[in-house]
Protein backbone atom coordinates (compact mmCIF):
# COMPACT_ATOMS: atom_id res chain seq x y z
CA UNK A 1 0.00 0.00 0.00
CA UNK A 2 1.14 3.55 -0.71
CA UNK A 3 0.80 5.85 2.30
CA UNK A 4 -0.24 9.44 1.56
CA UNK A 5 -0.03 12.26 4.09
CA UNK A 6 -3.18 14.33 4.63
CA UNK A 7 -2.97 17.92 5.88
CA UNK A 8 -5.84 18.88 8.20
CA UNK A 9 -6.32 22.64 8.29
CA UNK A 10 -8.71 25.30 9.50
CA UNK A 11 -10.11 27.51 6.74
CA UNK A 12 -10.46 31.27 7.10
CA UNK A 13 -11.83 33.48 4.32
CA UNK A 14 -11.96 37.26 4.53
CA UNK A 15 -14.21 39.22 2.18
CA UNK A 16 -14.22 42.93 1.39
CA UNK A 17 -17.99 42.87 1.92
CA UNK A 18 -18.21 42.20 5.65
CA UNK A 19 -21.97 41.65 5.84
CA UNK A 20 -21.86 39.07 3.00
CA UNK A 21 -19.31 36.43 4.04
CA UNK A 22 -17.92 34.07 1.41
CA UNK A 23 -17.55 30.44 2.48
CA UNK A 24 -15.20 27.86 1.04
CA UNK A 25 -18.18 25.81 -0.13
CA UNK A 26 -19.22 28.81 -2.24
CA UNK A 27 -15.79 28.89 -3.85
CA UNK A 28 -15.58 25.13 -4.44
CA UNK A 29 -19.04 24.90 -5.97
CA UNK A 30 -18.37 27.93 -8.18
CA UNK A 31 -15.05 26.54 -9.41
CA UNK A 32 -16.07 22.91 -9.92
CA UNK A 33 -14.69 21.90 -13.31
CA UNK A 34 -12.33 24.87 -13.40
CA UNK A 35 -9.09 24.15 -15.28
CA UNK A 36 -6.06 26.40 -15.65
CA UNK A 37 -2.43 26.21 -16.77
CA UNK A 38 -0.17 26.98 -13.82
CA UNK A 39 3.61 27.14 -14.16
CA UNK A 40 4.53 23.88 -15.98
CA UNK A 41 1.28 22.15 -15.12
CA UNK A 42 -2.43 22.13 -15.82
CA UNK A 43 -4.71 22.02 -12.78
CA UNK A 44 -8.39 21.00 -12.67
CA UNK A 45 -10.85 20.93 -9.75
CA UNK A 46 -13.33 18.03 -9.77
CA UNK A 47 -16.00 17.53 -7.11
CA UNK A 48 -17.16 14.07 -6.03
CA UNK A 49 -19.72 15.18 -3.47
CA UNK A 50 -21.22 18.69 -3.58
CA UNK A 51 -22.43 18.58 0.04
CA UNK A 52 -26.12 18.73 -0.86
CA UNK A 53 -27.13 16.10 1.70
CA UNK A 54 -24.37 16.46 4.29
CA UNK A 55 -21.81 18.83 5.76
CA UNK A 56 -19.09 17.37 3.55
CA UNK A 57 -17.77 18.42 0.16
CA UNK A 58 -15.17 16.16 -1.41
CA UNK A 59 -13.24 16.02 -4.64
CA UNK A 60 -9.87 15.86 -6.28
CA UNK A 61 -7.42 18.36 -7.74
CA UNK A 62 -6.13 16.82 -10.97
CA UNK A 63 -2.70 18.01 -12.04
CA UNK A 64 -1.33 17.30 -15.50
CA UNK A 65 2.37 17.84 -16.15
CA UNK A 66 2.67 19.52 -19.54
CA UNK A 67 6.37 20.47 -19.70
CA UNK A 68 9.76 19.05 -18.69
CA UNK A 69 8.46 15.49 -18.65
CA UNK A 70 11.02 12.93 -17.41
CA UNK A 71 12.44 10.26 -19.75
CA UNK A 72 12.05 6.52 -19.40
CA UNK A 73 15.08 4.23 -19.10
CA UNK A 74 15.77 0.71 -20.32
CA UNK A 75 17.02 -1.22 -17.27
CA UNK A 76 19.02 -3.64 -19.45
CA UNK A 77 20.78 -1.19 -21.78
CA UNK A 78 20.73 1.88 -19.53
CA UNK A 79 19.49 3.97 -22.45
CA UNK A 80 17.06 6.85 -21.98
CA UNK A 81 14.20 7.67 -24.31
CA UNK A 82 11.06 9.76 -24.50
CA UNK A 83 7.90 8.53 -22.79
CA UNK A 84 6.27 8.59 -26.19
CA UNK A 85 3.15 10.46 -25.15
CA UNK A 86 0.82 11.70 -27.85
CA UNK A 87 0.31 15.44 -28.34
CA UNK A 88 -2.92 15.38 -26.32
CA UNK A 89 -1.61 13.12 -23.52
CA UNK A 90 -0.17 14.17 -20.15
CA UNK A 91 1.14 12.67 -16.94
CA UNK A 92 -1.61 13.01 -14.31
CA UNK A 93 -1.47 13.28 -10.51
CA UNK A 94 -4.17 13.72 -7.87
CA UNK A 95 -4.73 15.50 -4.57
CA UNK A 96 -7.89 14.29 -2.87
CA UNK A 97 -9.65 16.75 -0.55
CA UNK A 98 -12.61 16.80 1.82
CA UNK A 99 -14.13 19.91 3.41
CA UNK A 100 -16.28 19.90 6.54
CA UNK A 101 -18.62 22.88 6.16
CA UNK A 102 -19.68 22.89 9.80
CA UNK A 103 -16.18 22.86 11.30
CA UNK A 104 -14.64 24.84 8.40
CA UNK A 105 -11.80 22.32 8.17
CA UNK A 106 -10.22 20.88 5.04
CA UNK A 107 -8.49 17.51 4.65
CA UNK A 108 -6.02 17.79 1.75
CA UNK A 109 -3.73 15.11 0.32
CA UNK A 110 -0.03 15.93 0.01
CA UNK A 111 1.29 14.85 -3.39
CA UNK A 112 4.64 16.32 -4.41
CA UNK A 113 3.89 15.86 -8.13
CA UNK A 114 0.46 17.41 -7.81
CA UNK A 115 -0.80 20.72 -6.44
CA UNK A 116 0.34 21.74 -2.96
CA UNK A 117 -2.13 23.46 -0.65
CA UNK A 118 -0.36 26.82 -0.98
CA UNK A 119 -0.73 26.74 -4.77
CA UNK A 120 -4.34 25.56 -4.44
CA UNK A 121 -5.20 28.54 -2.24
CA UNK A 122 -3.68 30.97 -4.76
CA UNK A 123 -5.46 29.39 -7.73
CA UNK A 124 -8.96 29.35 -6.23
CA UNK A 125 -8.60 32.81 -4.69
CA UNK A 126 -7.41 34.41 -7.92
CA UNK A 127 -10.08 32.72 -10.08
CA UNK A 128 -12.88 33.61 -7.65
CA UNK A 129 -11.73 37.23 -7.56
CA UNK A 130 -11.41 37.31 -11.36
CA UNK A 131 -15.03 36.17 -11.77
CA UNK A 132 -16.54 38.89 -9.59
CA UNK A 133 -18.68 41.40 -11.47
CA UNK A 134 -19.97 44.85 -10.67
CA UNK A 135 -23.15 43.65 -8.93
CA UNK A 136 -21.64 40.95 -6.73
CA UNK A 137 -18.13 42.19 -6.21
CA UNK A 138 -16.60 40.27 -3.32
CA UNK A 139 -12.81 40.09 -3.30
CA UNK A 140 -11.56 37.45 -0.92
CA UNK A 141 -8.40 36.27 0.77
CA UNK A 142 -8.04 32.63 1.85
CA UNK A 143 -5.92 31.27 4.68
CA UNK A 144 -5.38 27.60 5.43
CA UNK A 145 -4.21 27.37 9.04
CA UNK A 146 -2.38 24.34 10.42
CA UNK A 147 -4.17 22.91 13.46
CA UNK A 148 -1.89 22.29 16.44
CA UNK A 149 -3.15 19.77 18.97
CA UNK A 150 -2.21 22.25 21.70
CA UNK A 151 -4.33 24.98 20.08
CA UNK A 152 -1.30 27.21 19.45
CA UNK A 153 -2.80 29.42 16.72
CA UNK A 154 -5.97 30.14 18.66
CA UNK A 155 -3.90 30.89 21.75
CA UNK A 156 -1.92 33.43 19.72
CA UNK A 157 -5.14 35.04 18.42
CA UNK A 158 -6.33 35.58 22.00
CA UNK A 159 -3.25 37.59 22.90
CA UNK A 160 -3.83 41.28 23.49
CA UNK A 161 -0.13 42.07 24.07
CA UNK A 162 2.62 40.52 21.91
CA UNK A 163 5.98 40.28 23.66
CA UNK A 164 8.07 38.11 21.31
CA UNK A 165 7.97 36.63 17.82
CA UNK A 166 10.33 33.92 16.54
CA UNK A 167 10.55 32.32 13.11
CA UNK A 168 13.36 29.96 12.12
CA UNK A 169 14.05 28.14 8.85
CA UNK A 170 16.90 26.01 7.59
CA UNK A 171 18.08 26.07 3.95
CA UNK A 172 16.87 29.63 3.27
CA UNK A 173 18.25 29.29 -0.28
CA UNK A 174 15.64 26.66 -1.09
CA UNK A 175 12.84 28.72 0.46
CA UNK A 176 13.85 31.82 -1.50
CA UNK A 177 14.07 29.87 -4.76
CA UNK A 178 10.54 28.58 -4.21
CA UNK A 179 8.99 32.03 -3.73
CA UNK A 180 11.31 34.60 -5.30
CA UNK A 181 9.27 34.87 -8.52
CA UNK A 182 5.88 34.80 -6.81
CA UNK A 183 4.91 38.27 -5.64
CA UNK A 184 1.54 37.12 -4.27
CA UNK A 185 2.66 34.24 -2.05
CA UNK A 186 4.51 35.51 0.99
CA UNK A 187 4.93 39.00 2.42
CA UNK A 188 7.76 41.25 1.32
CA UNK A 189 9.03 41.41 4.91
CA UNK A 190 9.66 37.68 5.19
CA UNK A 191 11.08 37.46 1.67
CA UNK A 192 13.49 40.33 2.38
CA UNK A 193 14.80 38.63 5.53
CA UNK A 194 15.23 35.32 3.70
CA UNK A 195 17.12 37.07 0.90
CA UNK A 196 19.45 38.68 3.45
CA UNK A 197 20.21 35.23 4.86
CA UNK A 198 20.98 33.90 1.39
CA UNK A 199 23.19 36.91 0.58
CA UNK A 200 25.14 36.21 3.78
CA UNK A 201 25.53 32.53 2.82
CA UNK A 202 23.61 31.42 5.91
CA UNK A 203 22.33 27.87 6.39
CA UNK A 204 19.89 28.93 9.10
CA UNK A 205 17.76 32.05 9.27
CA UNK A 206 16.02 33.22 12.42
CA UNK A 207 13.81 36.26 12.89
CA UNK A 208 13.35 37.30 16.51
CA UNK A 209 11.53 40.40 17.68
CA UNK A 210 11.03 41.15 21.37
CA UNK A 211 10.01 43.89 23.76
CA UNK A 212 11.48 44.56 27.21
CA UNK A 213 8.09 43.84 28.73
CA UNK A 214 4.83 45.67 29.41
CA UNK A 215 6.35 48.20 31.81
CA UNK A 216 9.00 49.37 29.36
CA UNK A 217 6.89 48.97 26.22
CA UNK A 218 3.19 49.50 26.83
CA UNK A 219 2.08 48.81 23.23
CA UNK A 220 3.95 45.59 22.55
CA UNK A 221 4.88 44.34 19.09
CA UNK A 222 2.75 45.68 16.24
CA UNK A 223 -0.13 43.18 16.08
CA UNK A 224 -0.96 43.95 12.45
CA UNK A 225 2.60 43.41 11.23
CA UNK A 226 3.08 40.27 13.31
CA UNK A 227 -0.20 38.94 11.87
CA UNK A 228 1.18 39.38 8.33
CA UNK A 229 4.39 37.59 9.31
CA UNK A 230 2.46 34.69 10.85
CA UNK A 231 0.31 34.43 7.73
CA UNK A 232 3.39 34.29 5.48
CA UNK A 233 5.01 31.66 7.69
CA UNK A 234 1.85 29.56 7.63
CA UNK A 235 1.83 29.81 3.85
CA UNK A 236 5.35 28.34 3.69
CA UNK A 237 4.16 25.50 5.92
CA UNK A 238 1.61 24.54 3.26
CA UNK A 239 4.15 24.20 0.45
CA UNK A 240 7.19 22.26 -0.67
CA UNK A 241 9.47 23.97 1.88
CA UNK A 242 7.40 22.93 4.92
CA UNK A 243 10.16 20.68 6.29
CA UNK A 244 12.57 23.62 6.43
CA UNK A 245 10.41 25.53 8.94
CA UNK A 246 11.85 24.78 12.38
CA UNK A 247 10.22 27.33 14.69
CA UNK A 248 7.16 29.58 14.70
CA UNK A 249 6.34 30.95 18.15
CA UNK A 250 4.63 33.99 19.63
CA UNK A 251 4.96 34.98 23.29
CA UNK A 252 2.40 37.30 24.80
CA UNK A 253 -0.36 37.96 27.29
CA UNK A 254 -3.81 36.63 26.52
CA UNK A 255 -7.26 37.33 27.80
CA UNK A 256 -7.68 34.79 30.58
CA UNK A 257 -10.90 34.53 32.58
CA UNK A 258 -9.08 32.58 35.29
CA UNK A 259 -6.92 35.57 36.06
CA UNK A 260 -3.55 34.04 35.11
CA UNK A 261 -1.51 37.08 34.13
CA UNK A 262 1.76 35.44 33.11
CA UNK A 263 3.13 35.53 29.55
CA UNK A 264 2.26 32.49 27.46
CA UNK A 265 4.09 30.88 24.54
CA UNK A 266 1.99 29.95 21.53
CA UNK A 267 3.85 27.31 19.50
CA UNK A 268 2.12 27.39 16.14
CA UNK A 269 3.76 24.32 14.60
CA UNK A 270 4.27 21.91 17.52
CA UNK A 271 2.42 18.60 17.28
CA UNK A 272 0.34 19.50 14.21
CA UNK A 273 -2.75 17.45 13.51
CA UNK A 274 -2.21 15.33 10.40
CA UNK A 275 -3.55 12.12 8.93
CA UNK A 276 -2.76 9.52 6.30
CA UNK A 277 -4.55 7.38 3.74
CA UNK A 278 -3.42 4.16 2.07
CA UNK A 279 -3.81 3.53 -1.66
CA UNK A 280 -3.21 0.25 -3.50
CA UNK A 281 0.29 0.02 -4.98
CA UNK A 282 0.48 -0.88 -8.66
CA UNK A 283 3.38 -0.93 -11.14
CA UNK A 284 1.57 1.26 -13.68
CA UNK A 285 -1.58 3.10 -12.68
CA UNK A 286 -4.39 3.23 -15.18
CA UNK A 287 -6.35 5.93 -13.35
CA UNK A 288 -6.15 8.22 -10.30
CA UNK A 289 -7.71 5.63 -7.95
CA UNK A 290 -10.54 8.05 -7.23
CA UNK A 291 -12.82 5.50 -5.58
CA UNK A 292 -10.05 4.46 -3.18
CA UNK A 293 -9.06 8.05 -2.49
CA UNK A 294 -12.66 9.05 -1.76
CA UNK A 295 -13.30 6.11 0.56
CA UNK A 296 -10.00 6.58 2.39
CA UNK A 297 -10.29 10.32 2.99
CA UNK A 298 -13.90 9.94 4.18
CA UNK A 299 -12.80 7.19 6.57
CA UNK A 300 -9.98 9.39 7.87
CA UNK A 301 -12.40 12.26 8.42
CA UNK A 302 -14.80 10.07 10.37
CA UNK A 303 -12.06 8.59 12.55
CA UNK A 304 -10.56 12.03 13.26
CA UNK A 305 -13.83 13.87 13.88
CA UNK A 306 -13.99 13.45 17.66
CA UNK A 307 -10.36 14.50 18.14
CA UNK A 308 -10.86 17.45 15.80
CA UNK A 309 -13.97 18.65 17.62
CA UNK A 310 -12.22 18.39 20.99
CA UNK A 311 -9.32 20.49 19.76
CA UNK A 312 -11.51 23.17 18.20
CA UNK A 313 -13.87 23.35 21.20
CA UNK A 314 -11.00 23.53 23.70
CA UNK A 315 -9.48 26.59 22.04
CA UNK A 316 -12.66 28.66 21.71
Amino acid sequence: MAKKTIDIQKVNIESDVAHEPVLLEDVLLELSGYKVDYEKKSVEIKLWDRGENSDLISGIVITEQIKDLPPKRNKDTGEFSSLGLQENERLAFGNAFLYNKNLKVIFYEVNGNGCYLDDFSILIKEEWNRRQDGQHYQIIDIDFIAIAKNGGYDQYKRMYYLKEFTFKVVCPQAVLMEYQDNTKAISTGIKTEIKKAVDNNADIMEIHYATMGKKANKQGLDASKISKLVKACMFILNGRQRTNVQTLKVVGFETNPEGNKGAKTADLIADLLKGAINLPTVVQQRDLQEDSRKAQIESLHNSTLTTLRNILVSVV
